[in-house]
C-alpha cells in the first residue's frame, strides 16, 4: 500500500533577488525514502501559489537502489491530484547526484513562463467547494515514487520560482 508522507516544516524561503520585477522564492526540502515506502508513495514537498512561475528545480540525492521512476506533481490540500507528473516525470534516483543538478521540467516550450494555474488550465476558473479563483490558490507539491526501489536514501529538492509577476 502506498504511503503518504507529510512534512510539517515550513520550507519556503525568500530569496534576495527579483525576476522580471517579481520576488523570487525557493522551496527546499529533504525527503528520505524508508523501508515502509512502496510504489505509489507520495512525499509532500511544499506549497506553491497558483500565480507562481517556475524558474528551476534542482536535485541532490543519494543513490536509491531500484528507485528509477519519480514524478513531481500538483495536489490540492485534501490530496486531490491535479497532475501527478506535471512538473517532473520519470526522474531516475538510482544514481547519486553529488552536486545540485537542474532537472528538465516536464512541459513544452509553449508553456515556459506560464503560472502554475495556467499550466493546469485553471485560469479564471472558480475552484469547486472553496469558491477561490484558481490563480490565487495554493497548490501542494508532491513527489511520487512510481518505482520506489528497495534502497533507503535522501532526496533533496530546491525549487525556485517567481511570485506575482
Amino acid at each position: 500500500m502506498a504511503v503518504i508522507n507529510t512534512v510539517d516544516d515550513k520550507v519556503t524561503y525568500p530569496v534576495n533577488a527579483t525576476y522580471g520585477g517579481a520576488s523570487m522564492k525557493a522551496i527546499m526540502q529533504q525527503i528520505t525514502t524508508a523501508a515502509a515506502d512502496d510504489d505509489g508513495s507520495i512525499w509532500l514537498v511544499g506549497e506553491i501559489p497558483g500565480e507562481a512561475r517556475l524558474l528551476d528545480i534542482k536535485c541532490l540525492n543519494e543513490a536509491i537502489t531500484g528507485g528509477t521512476d519519480f514524478d513531481l506533481g500538483l495536489y490540492d490540500e485534501d490530496g486531490t491530484v491535479y497532475s501527478a507528473d506535471k512538473l517532473l516525470d520519470g526522474i531516475d534516483m538510482s544514481s547519486a547526484r553529488t552536486a545540485w543538478t537542474s532537472l528538465a521540467l516536464d512541459f513544452g516550450s509553449d508553456d515556459v513562463g506560464k503560472t502554475i494555474a495556467e499550466l493546469l488550465g485553471h485560469v479564471n476558473k472558480v475552484v469547486p467547494a472553496s469558491g477561490e479563483v484558481a490563480a490565487k490558490r495554493v497548490y501542494r507539491l508532491g513527489l511520487k515514487a512510481n518505482t520506489v526501489g528497495s534502497g533507503v536514501g535522501s532526496i533533496n529538492l530546491l525549487i525556485t520560482y517567481a511570485d506575482s509577476i
